[in-house]
């Protein structure tokens, strides 16, 4: 018996959209391990801007990078908790 609902064949723009959406979404996660790797190092400012004065945490947000929002957030907050002293 043929199935009543047979699935349609991509069409090239369609592949060329799904290859494209693919390529996206892994550039997407390598930027943001990236992001994870360098807010690990000693030294790095999470506070920093880009030249339109949005911070790390304003693109993350926008971008709807929960995970990277949070991890952001524990950064800060141990920023602003920590007790400096002078030797």
């Amino acid at each position: 018996m043929p199935n009543p609902n047979p699935k349609p064949k991509p069409s090239p723009k369609h592949r060329a959209l799904s290859l494209s959406l693919a390529r996206s979404l892994t550039l997407i996660l390598a930027l943001t391990q990236a992001a994870f790797s360098l807010l690990d190092q000693p030294g790095t400012d999470a506070n920093c801007r880009d030249a339109g004065g949005r911070s790390v945490l304003m693109i993350a947000a926008c971008a709807g990078h929960g995970d990277l929002v949070r991890l952001l957030l524990q950064v800060l907050l141990a920023l602003a908790t920590c007790t400096w002293t002078s030797e």
